[in-house]
């Protein structure tokens, strides 16, 4: 058993997991593939897994501004995140990893950040079961607050999953290693944006330290 544990749910969102996302088109059918409902199957059993447990859900999300001062920030992050802008139907994430108790991290151009004491910290990782994180392009460490929650629960553990494999999430995953964090890949529960590249992106984070782990696996184990 490993406990306790955070439940990382990267990138759960309908511009990439919803019906027209830009990972629901299945068109690498290849030994190693995974179909976007599967996959979406998994997220849910984790997130109710996780609830009932009592284990935090940490949710980061990316968002993408377009209008007022922000449009020259916007304009060089096109091409990074097109497909999740704030307020829209793509931005929001998908039925099967939201819970009702949650607190968001936001985070926007030319808008000075709110400082949370440790204790703050503390309480709202209390209070609440799921925590999202705003986000620009796939780096979440990007929003200062991230890893101060992390630090602030005490856990050491991280049960990693979303999207995309080949892109944030292996990022992630790499620098939650490099901050000392036992990490655990939900192989089963991450979709890679070129799944040629799938196989690849699992050697290279199982090299790094990774584990990997199916879901049935996570829900015996955690």
């Amino acid at each position: 058993m490993i406990s306790p544990c955070y439940f990382i749910d990267l990138d759960t969102q309908e511009g990439f997991l919803g019906k027209s996302g830009v990972l629901a088109k299945d068109s690498q059918k290849t030994g190693i593939f995974l179909e976007t409902e599967t996959v979406r199957k998994n997220l849910k059993i984790l997130t109710k897994h996780a609830t009932k447990k009592g284990w935090k859900i940490l949710s980061p999300v990316e968002v993408f501004d377009e209008n007022g001062s922000e449009k020259k920030v916007a304009k060089a992050l096109r091409a990074i995140s097109p497909h999740c802008k704030r307020g829209s139907k793509d931005a929001k994430k998908i039925g099967e990893t939201v819970v009702r108790s949650s607190f968001v991290f936001g985070t926007k151009p030319g808008v000075k950040e709110k400082k949370f004491s440790k204790k703050e910290y503390e309480k709202i990782l209390k209070k609440h079961k799921q925590i999202v994180f705003e986000k620009y392009g796939y780096d979440v460490f990007k929003n200062p607050n991230f890893l101060k929650v992390l630090k602030a629960g005490g856990i050491k553990i991280c049960v990693v999953y979303g999207v995309a494999l080949d892109y944030g999430l292996d990022s992630l995953v790499l620098k939650l290693l490099k901050a000392k964090f036992s990490v655990y890949v939900v192989v089963d529960a991450v979709k890679a944006i070129n799944e040629e590249n799938r196989r690849m992106a699992l050697i290279e984070l199982a090299k790094f330290g990774a584990r990997m782990w199916n879901t049935k696996y996570i829900l015996r184990n955690t």
